[in-house]
Protein backbone atom coordinates (compact mmCIF):
# COMPACT_ATOMS: atom_id res chain seq x y z
CA UNK A 1 0.00 0.00 0.00
CA UNK A 2 2.63 1.82 0.94
CA UNK A 3 4.52 1.96 -2.64
CA UNK A 4 0.78 2.31 -4.40
CA UNK A 5 0.53 5.54 -2.40
CA UNK A 6 3.95 7.17 -4.25
CA UNK A 7 3.39 5.40 -7.84
CA UNK A 8 -0.08 6.57 -8.13
CA UNK A 9 0.50 10.44 -8.07
CA UNK A 10 3.23 9.58 -10.66
CA UNK A 11 0.67 7.84 -12.81
CA UNK A 12 -1.85 10.92 -12.55
CA UNK A 13 0.70 13.17 -13.57
CA UNK A 14 1.44 11.57 -16.68
CA UNK A 15 -2.15 11.25 -17.81
CA UNK A 16 -2.49 14.49 -17.38
CA UNK A 17 0.62 15.85 -19.52
CA UNK A 18 -0.46 13.16 -22.40
CA UNK A 19 -4.03 14.39 -22.04
CA UNK A 20 -2.91 18.15 -22.60
CA UNK A 21 -0.46 17.19 -25.49
CA UNK A 22 -3.18 15.11 -27.06
CA UNK A 23 -5.69 18.48 -26.80
CA UNK A 24 -2.94 20.58 -27.89
CA UNK A 25 -2.30 18.19 -30.94
CA UNK A 26 -5.77 17.49 -32.26
CA UNK A 27 -7.99 20.20 -31.33
CA UNK A 28 -8.61 23.43 -32.35
CA UNK A 29 -8.13 26.25 -29.65
CA UNK A 30 -10.87 28.82 -28.95
CA UNK A 31 -9.00 31.80 -30.58
CA UNK A 32 -8.94 29.57 -34.27
CA UNK A 33 -12.43 28.79 -33.84
CA UNK A 34 -13.33 32.37 -34.03
CA UNK A 35 -11.28 33.63 -36.63
CA UNK A 36 -10.35 30.64 -39.11
CA UNK A 37 -13.54 29.97 -41.76
CA UNK A 38 -12.22 26.76 -42.08
CA UNK A 39 -11.96 25.97 -38.04
CA UNK A 40 -15.57 27.63 -37.54
CA UNK A 41 -17.41 24.15 -37.05
CA UNK A 42 -20.99 24.16 -38.71
CA UNK A 43 -20.40 28.26 -39.05
CA UNK A 44 -22.10 29.15 -42.57
CA UNK A 45 -19.25 30.80 -44.75
CA UNK A 46 -19.89 34.47 -44.97
CA UNK A 47 -17.63 35.54 -48.02
CA UNK A 48 -16.83 32.45 -50.90
CA UNK A 49 -14.01 32.76 -53.36
CA UNK A 50 -13.94 31.68 -56.49
CA UNK A 51 -10.15 30.73 -55.72
CA UNK A 52 -7.48 31.09 -53.00
CA UNK A 53 -4.61 30.08 -54.94
CA UNK A 54 -3.95 29.87 -58.73
CA UNK A 55 -2.19 26.86 -61.05
CA UNK A 56 -0.56 28.98 -63.19
CA UNK A 57 0.15 25.94 -65.78
CA UNK A 58 -3.24 23.32 -65.84
CA UNK A 59 -0.78 20.49 -66.48
CA UNK A 60 1.17 21.49 -63.07
CA UNK A 61 -0.72 22.42 -60.81
CA UNK A 62 0.73 24.29 -57.72
CA UNK A 63 4.07 25.08 -59.60
CA UNK A 64 5.35 28.38 -59.14
CA UNK A 65 5.48 31.07 -61.57
CA UNK A 66 8.37 32.89 -62.98
CA UNK A 67 7.94 36.56 -62.37
CA UNK A 68 10.72 38.43 -62.89
CA UNK A 69 12.90 40.65 -60.25
CA UNK A 70 11.49 44.56 -59.18
CA UNK A 71 8.62 44.50 -61.82
CA UNK A 72 5.23 44.82 -59.90
CA UNK A 73 2.54 42.03 -59.99
CA UNK A 74 -0.45 41.34 -58.82
CA UNK A 75 -3.23 38.93 -58.95
CA UNK A 76 -7.19 39.02 -58.61
CA UNK A 77 -9.24 36.69 -56.41
CA UNK A 78 -13.35 36.82 -57.04
CA UNK A 79 -15.24 37.09 -53.92
CA UNK A 80 -18.93 37.16 -53.39
CA UNK A 81 -21.30 37.99 -50.02
CA UNK A 82 -23.32 34.66 -49.31
CA UNK A 83 -24.09 35.41 -45.96
CA UNK A 84 -27.57 37.26 -46.70
CA UNK A 85 -26.82 40.57 -45.34
CA UNK A 86 -23.84 43.05 -45.02
CA UNK A 87 -20.77 42.06 -44.03
CA UNK A 88 -17.53 44.28 -43.61
CA UNK A 89 -13.97 42.98 -44.51
CA UNK A 90 -10.86 44.08 -43.82
CA UNK A 91 -6.70 43.14 -43.68
CA UNK A 92 -5.16 40.65 -41.31
CA UNK A 93 -1.68 40.77 -42.69
CA UNK A 94 0.67 39.85 -45.52
CA UNK A 95 3.04 38.06 -45.25
CA UNK A 96 5.72 40.44 -46.33
CA UNK A 97 6.26 43.68 -46.78
CA UNK A 98 6.54 43.72 -50.59
CA UNK A 99 2.83 42.89 -50.51
CA UNK A 100 -0.35 44.59 -50.60
CA UNK A 101 -4.08 44.76 -51.17
CA UNK A 102 -7.22 45.92 -52.79
CA UNK A 103 -10.58 45.36 -53.46
CA UNK A 104 -13.43 46.50 -55.17
CA UNK A 105 -17.16 45.36 -55.96
CA UNK A 106 -17.90 45.20 -59.36
CA UNK A 107 -21.20 44.81 -61.80
CA UNK A 108 -22.42 40.94 -61.66
CA UNK A 109 -22.14 40.25 -65.64
CA UNK A 110 -18.68 41.46 -65.77
CA UNK A 111 -17.67 39.47 -61.85
CA UNK A 112 -18.75 36.30 -63.99
CA UNK A 113 -16.81 37.10 -67.47
CA UNK A 114 -13.60 38.06 -65.34
CA UNK A 115 -13.91 34.76 -63.37
CA UNK A 116 -14.33 33.01 -66.61
CA UNK A 117 -11.70 34.68 -68.30
CA UNK A 118 -9.11 34.06 -65.67
CA UNK A 119 -10.66 30.36 -64.44
CA UNK A 120 -9.36 29.70 -68.51
CA UNK A 121 -6.02 31.36 -68.35
CA UNK A 122 -4.86 32.28 -64.71
CA UNK A 123 -1.90 34.08 -66.64
CA UNK A 124 -5.10 37.33 -67.63
CA UNK A 125 -3.22 40.48 -67.35
CA UNK A 126 -5.90 42.33 -66.09
CA UNK A 127 -9.18 42.87 -64.95
CA UNK A 128 -11.44 45.72 -67.04
CA UNK A 129 -9.77 49.36 -66.39
CA UNK A 130 -13.71 50.59 -65.10
CA UNK A 131 -13.19 48.73 -61.62
CA UNK A 132 -13.04 51.37 -59.05
CA UNK A 133 -9.75 49.10 -56.25
CA UNK A 134 -10.08 50.24 -52.70
CA UNK A 135 -6.51 49.98 -51.06
CA UNK A 136 -6.58 48.44 -47.47
CA UNK A 137 -4.50 51.01 -46.41
CA UNK A 138 -3.78 49.45 -43.02
CA UNK A 139 -3.85 46.37 -41.05
CA UNK A 140 -7.05 47.13 -38.25
CA UNK A 141 -8.90 44.29 -36.52
CA UNK A 142 -11.76 46.95 -35.84
CA UNK A 143 -12.23 48.79 -39.14
CA UNK A 144 -13.43 47.22 -42.33
CA UNK A 145 -15.09 48.09 -45.64
CA UNK A 146 -18.70 47.42 -46.48
CA UNK A 147 -19.44 44.41 -48.58
CA UNK A 148 -23.98 44.79 -49.29
CA UNK A 149 -25.36 41.86 -48.96
CA UNK A 150 -25.44 39.74 -52.33
CA UNK A 151 -22.37 41.73 -54.02
CA UNK A 152 -19.61 40.15 -56.07
CA UNK A 153 -16.36 41.87 -55.90
CA UNK A 154 -12.67 41.33 -56.28
CA UNK A 155 -9.62 41.38 -54.08
CA UNK A 156 -6.57 41.89 -55.89
CA UNK A 157 -2.87 41.10 -54.34
CA UNK A 158 0.13 43.14 -55.05
CA UNK A 159 4.03 42.64 -55.37
CA UNK A 160 7.15 44.32 -55.82
CA UNK A 161 9.75 41.67 -54.56
CA UNK A 162 13.75 42.72 -55.50
CA UNK A 163 15.08 39.37 -53.65
CA UNK A 164 17.46 36.98 -55.48
CA UNK A 165 16.26 35.48 -58.30
CA UNK A 166 15.71 31.64 -58.37
CA UNK A 167 13.58 33.04 -54.46
CA UNK A 168 10.57 30.95 -53.58
CA UNK A 169 8.71 33.81 -52.47
CA UNK A 170 6.56 31.27 -50.09
CA UNK A 171 5.71 34.34 -47.95
CA UNK A 172 3.63 36.02 -50.64
CA UNK A 173 0.14 35.93 -49.32
CA UNK A 174 -2.07 38.01 -47.49
CA UNK A 175 -5.19 37.44 -44.90
CA UNK A 176 -8.39 39.17 -44.73
CA UNK A 177 -10.95 39.02 -41.97
CA UNK A 178 -14.71 39.19 -42.68
CA UNK A 179 -17.29 39.62 -40.61
CA UNK A 180 -21.34 40.67 -40.52
CA UNK A 181 -21.38 44.44 -39.83
CA UNK A 182 -20.75 45.14 -36.49
CA UNK A 183 -20.53 41.14 -35.49
CA UNK A 184 -16.97 40.34 -34.73
CA UNK A 185 -17.50 38.00 -32.75
CA UNK A 186 -18.53 35.98 -35.72
CA UNK A 187 -15.62 37.08 -37.59
CA UNK A 188 -13.64 34.28 -40.50
CA UNK A 189 -10.46 34.75 -42.32
CA UNK A 190 -9.33 33.67 -45.37
CA UNK A 191 -5.63 33.46 -46.69
CA UNK A 192 -4.84 34.26 -50.34
CA UNK A 193 -1.22 33.03 -52.13
CA UNK A 194 0.33 33.36 -55.01
CA UNK A 195 3.28 30.99 -56.06
CA UNK A 196 5.77 32.42 -57.84
CA UNK A 197 9.65 31.89 -57.82
CA UNK A 198 12.12 35.17 -58.38
CA UNK A 199 13.46 34.87 -62.23
CA UNK A 200 16.21 36.58 -63.66
CA UNK A 201 14.52 39.36 -65.81
CA UNK A 202 17.37 38.53 -68.73
CA UNK A 203 19.60 35.99 -69.14
CA UNK A 204 22.98 35.67 -71.31
CA UNK A 205 24.56 32.99 -72.25
CA UNK A 206 26.87 31.61 -73.04
CA UNK A 207 27.85 34.30 -70.71
CA UNK A 208 32.25 33.65 -72.35
CA UNK A 209 32.73 33.98 -75.47
CA UNK A 210 36.09 32.43 -76.20
CA UNK A 211 37.75 33.69 -79.35
CA UNK A 212 40.94 30.99 -80.56
CA UNK A 213 44.15 32.71 -81.67
CA UNK A 214 44.27 35.47 -84.85
CA UNK A 215 46.79 35.41 -86.75
CA UNK A 216 48.18 38.45 -88.50
CA UNK A 217 44.46 40.14 -90.89
CA UNK A 218 42.61 37.67 -89.63
CA UNK A 219 38.89 37.96 -88.06
CA UNK A 220 36.26 35.67 -86.28
CA UNK A 221 32.66 36.25 -85.25
CA UNK A 222 30.59 34.20 -82.64
CA UNK A 223 26.88 34.43 -81.13
CA UNK A 224 25.32 35.19 -78.18
CA UNK A 225 22.14 35.18 -76.95
CA UNK A 226 20.33 37.75 -74.61
CA UNK A 227 16.55 36.64 -73.54
CA UNK A 228 13.86 36.76 -71.26
CA UNK A 229 11.62 34.03 -69.76
CA UNK A 230 9.44 36.98 -67.63
CA UNK A 231 9.78 40.12 -69.48
CA UNK A 232 7.31 40.48 -72.73
CA UNK A 233 9.45 42.69 -74.51
CA UNK A 234 12.36 44.83 -73.24
CA UNK A 235 14.86 47.36 -74.81
CA UNK A 236 18.46 46.50 -75.16
CA UNK A 237 21.93 48.44 -76.13
CA UNK A 238 25.28 48.14 -75.64
CA UNK A 239 27.68 50.39 -73.74
CA UNK A 240 30.70 51.48 -74.51
CA UNK A 241 34.34 49.50 -73.91
CA UNK A 242 37.82 49.37 -75.27
CA UNK A 243 38.53 48.50 -78.99
CA UNK A 244 35.30 49.28 -79.84
CA UNK A 245 36.53 49.02 -83.60
CA UNK A 246 38.02 46.13 -83.10
CA UNK A 247 35.57 44.19 -81.06
CA UNK A 248 32.53 45.11 -83.01
CA UNK A 249 28.99 44.05 -81.66
CA UNK A 250 25.62 43.86 -83.57
CA UNK A 251 22.35 43.19 -82.22
CA UNK A 252 19.41 42.10 -83.65
CA UNK A 253 15.96 41.38 -82.28
CA UNK A 254 14.37 38.00 -82.52
CA UNK A 255 10.50 37.27 -83.93
CA UNK A 256 8.73 34.82 -81.91
CA UNK A 257 8.58 32.60 -85.09
CA UNK A 258 12.27 32.24 -84.86
CA UNK A 259 12.21 31.52 -81.04
CA UNK A 260 12.45 27.85 -82.32
CA UNK A 261 15.58 28.64 -83.72
CA UNK A 262 17.70 29.46 -80.15
CA UNK A 263 15.30 26.88 -78.21
CA UNK A 264 18.05 24.20 -77.41
CA UNK A 265 21.09 26.59 -76.65
CA UNK A 266 19.21 29.36 -74.54
CA UNK A 267 16.71 26.57 -72.44
CA UNK A 268 17.46 23.42 -73.78
CA UNK A 269 13.96 21.69 -74.01
CA UNK A 270 12.96 21.30 -77.24
CA UNK A 271 9.32 21.45 -75.83
CA UNK A 272 9.65 24.48 -73.75
CA UNK A 273 9.03 27.14 -76.55
CA UNK A 274 6.79 28.61 -74.50
CA UNK A 275 9.00 29.57 -72.17
CA UNK A 276 10.92 32.42 -74.08
CA UNK A 277 9.02 35.47 -73.78
CA UNK A 278 11.76 37.33 -75.63
CA UNK A 279 15.08 37.40 -77.35
CA UNK A 280 17.91 39.15 -79.16
CA UNK A 281 21.12 37.98 -80.71
CA UNK A 282 24.51 39.61 -80.50
CA UNK A 283 26.78 38.97 -82.81
CA UNK A 284 30.33 39.80 -81.83
CA UNK A 285 33.20 39.91 -84.01
CA UNK A 286 36.75 40.65 -83.27
CA UNK A 287 39.59 41.99 -86.25
CA UNK A 288 43.26 41.33 -86.08
CA UNK A 289 43.43 44.49 -88.08
CA UNK A 290 40.26 46.55 -89.09
CA UNK A 291 41.98 49.66 -91.66
CA UNK A 292 44.36 51.51 -89.86
CA UNK A 293 43.87 50.11 -86.58
CA UNK A 294 44.80 46.57 -84.82
CA UNK A 295 44.52 44.72 -81.41
CA UNK A 296 47.30 45.16 -79.14
CA UNK A 297 49.24 41.25 -79.43
CA UNK A 298 48.48 38.65 -76.42
CA UNK A 299 45.69 37.44 -74.82
CA UNK A 300 42.82 40.01 -74.46
CA UNK A 301 39.87 40.20 -72.49
CA UNK A 302 36.61 42.90 -72.83
CA UNK A 303 33.37 42.75 -70.64
CA UNK A 304 30.89 43.97 -72.94
CA UNK A 305 28.22 46.13 -71.20
CA UNK A 306 24.69 45.49 -71.87
CA UNK A 307 21.85 47.78 -71.01
CA UNK A 308 18.24 47.04 -70.51
CA UNK A 309 15.61 49.66 -71.10
CA UNK A 310 17.92 52.23 -71.75
CA UNK A 311 19.85 52.33 -68.33
CA UNK A 312 19.38 49.14 -65.95
CA UNK A 313 22.47 47.50 -66.24
CA UNK A 314 22.55 43.56 -67.12
CA UNK A 315 24.39 41.41 -64.73
CA UNK A 316 26.40 39.01 -65.13
CA UNK A 317 27.60 41.51 -68.55
CA UNK A 318 29.18 38.66 -71.05
CA UNK A 319 32.89 38.71 -71.22
CA UNK A 320 34.50 38.05 -75.20
CA UNK A 321 38.29 36.82 -74.41
CA UNK A 322 41.51 35.27 -76.96
CA UNK A 323 44.48 35.88 -78.06
CA UNK A 324 45.66 37.93 -80.85
CA UNK A 325 48.28 36.03 -81.84
CA UNK A 326 49.45 38.72 -85.55
CA UNK A 327 52.76 37.69 -86.96
CA UNK A 328 54.22 37.23 -83.35
CA UNK A 329 54.50 33.94 -81.30
CA UNK A 330 54.59 34.07 -77.94
CA UNK A 331 55.97 30.19 -76.05
CA UNK A 332 55.24 27.49 -76.43
CA UNK A 333 51.68 25.15 -76.82
CA UNK A 334 51.49 24.87 -72.91
CA UNK A 335 51.99 28.48 -72.51
CA UNK A 336 48.99 30.00 -74.24
CA UNK A 337 50.71 33.22 -74.91
CA UNK A 338 51.42 33.88 -70.82
CA UNK A 339 54.47 33.43 -69.01
CA UNK A 340 52.73 30.51 -66.30
CA UNK A 341 54.62 29.88 -63.29
CA UNK A 342 52.10 27.67 -62.14
CA UNK A 343 51.80 27.06 -58.33
CA UNK A 344 55.12 27.66 -55.70
CA UNK A 345 56.15 28.14 -52.73
CA UNK A 346 55.81 31.32 -51.18
CA UNK A 347 59.14 31.39 -49.61
CA UNK A 348 61.39 29.88 -52.91
CA UNK A 349 59.89 32.04 -55.53
CA UNK A 350 59.93 31.08 -58.68
CA UNK A 351 61.72 31.79 -62.10
CA UNK A 352 60.70 31.08 -65.84
CA UNK A 353 62.16 31.81 -69.60
CA UNK A 354 59.44 31.94 -72.41
CA UNK A 355 60.66 32.11 -76.61
CA UNK A 356 59.28 34.92 -78.48
CA UNK A 357 59.06 35.06 -81.93
CA UNK A 358 58.79 37.42 -84.51
CA UNK A 359 59.24 38.19 -88.19
CA UNK A 360 62.66 38.85 -89.06
CA UNK A 361 63.13 42.32 -89.17
CA UNK A 362 61.15 43.68 -86.76
CA UNK A 363 62.45 44.10 -83.44
CA UNK A 364 60.69 43.83 -80.13
CA UNK A 365 61.53 46.47 -77.28
CA UNK A 366 60.59 45.93 -73.80
CA UNK A 367 58.02 48.95 -72.39
CA UNK A 368 57.09 47.60 -68.66
CA UNK A 369 55.84 45.14 -66.57
CA UNK A 370 53.69 45.06 -63.35
CA UNK A 371 54.17 44.28 -60.06
CA UNK A 372 57.42 46.38 -59.68
CA UNK A 373 58.24 43.47 -57.13
CA UNK A 374 58.86 41.04 -60.05
CA UNK A 375 62.14 40.86 -61.77
CA UNK A 376 62.12 40.78 -65.81
CA UNK A 377 64.75 40.09 -68.14
CA UNK A 378 64.10 40.56 -72.21
CA UNK A 379 66.40 39.97 -74.53
CA UNK A 380 67.58 38.80 -78.56
CA UNK A 381 68.32 35.35 -78.54
CA UNK A 382 70.42 36.08 -81.85
CA UNK A 383 72.32 32.91 -81.74
CA UNK A 384 68.95 30.40 -82.40
CA UNK A 385 67.46 33.61 -85.31
CA UNK A 386 67.01 31.85 -88.47
CA UNK A 387 66.85 34.25 -91.44
CA UNK A 388 62.93 34.07 -91.59
CA UNK A 389 62.49 35.04 -88.24
CA UNK A 390 63.75 36.49 -84.46
CA UNK A 391 63.93 34.72 -81.49
CA UNK A 392 63.86 36.86 -78.13
CA UNK A 393 63.83 35.18 -74.73
CA UNK A 394 61.32 36.86 -71.70
CA UNK A 395 62.74 36.03 -68.06
CA UNK A 396 60.41 36.54 -65.35
CA UNK A 397 61.42 36.41 -61.62
CA UNK A 398 59.58 36.05 -58.36
CA UNK A 399 61.58 37.12 -55.54
CA UNK A 400 61.21 35.21 -52.10
CA UNK A 401 58.64 35.83 -49.73
CA UNK A 402 57.16 38.59 -52.42
CA UNK A 403 54.12 36.64 -53.52
CA UNK A 404 51.38 35.40 -51.45
CA UNK A 405 48.33 33.69 -53.20
CA UNK A 406 47.22 34.10 -57.02
CA UNK A 407 48.88 36.60 -59.11
CA UNK A 408 46.34 39.03 -60.15
CA UNK A 409 46.71 41.15 -63.11
CA UNK A 410 50.13 41.18 -63.82
CA UNK A 411 51.80 41.49 -66.88
CA UNK A 412 54.83 42.78 -69.26
CA UNK A 413 54.57 44.78 -71.85
CA UNK A 414 56.35 44.57 -75.00
CA UNK A 415 56.61 47.11 -78.18
CA UNK A 416 57.22 46.11 -81.78
CA UNK A 417 59.73 48.75 -83.27
CA UNK A 418 57.79 49.18 -86.21
CA UNK A 419 55.32 51.79 -88.29
CA UNK A 420 53.05 51.99 -86.57
CA UNK A 421 54.07 50.03 -83.35
CA UNK A 422 51.98 47.69 -81.64
CA UNK A 423 52.17 46.74 -77.97
CA UNK A 424 51.93 43.34 -77.20
CA UNK A 425 50.68 42.09 -73.32
CA UNK A 426 52.12 39.15 -72.09
CA UNK A 427 49.92 38.15 -68.90
CA UNK A 428 51.98 36.46 -65.79
CA UNK A 429 49.80 33.64 -64.25
CA UNK A 430 50.30 31.33 -61.28
CA UNK A 431 50.06 31.57 -57.40
CA UNK A 432 52.16 31.44 -54.56
CA UNK A 433 51.60 28.88 -52.22
CA UNK A 434 52.60 28.35 -48.07
CA UNK A 435 54.78 25.19 -47.55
Amino acid sequence: MKSLRYVLPVVIFFLIIGGITWVTQFMPTWRDSQSTASNAGNEKPIMTFAWTKPDWFKDQKGTPKPYPVGVAGHFDYPFENVSGQEVEVGLVGAGCDCTSASFAIVDPALWESYKAEVAADPNVKDAPSTVNWQRFERVDDKVGYPVPAGAKGLVRMMWNSRKTPDTALSRLWVKLWVQPKDHPRSRQTQVLEAPIILAQNVQITPEKVHFEPLGAKEMDARQVFIYSTVLDDFKLRVGQYADSDLIQTKLERLEPKDFSLIQDKVVGDKGAKESLKSAYTMTVTVYEQNGDKNMPLGPFRRVIPLFMNDDISITPAPIVDGTIQGDIEIGGTEDYSRVWLKNFPTHQGARRTIAIFSPAGTSLQYVSHDPATFEVKFRADKENSTANRSKWLLEVVVPPDTQYGPIDDAAVILRTQTTPPRLIRIPIVGEGVQR
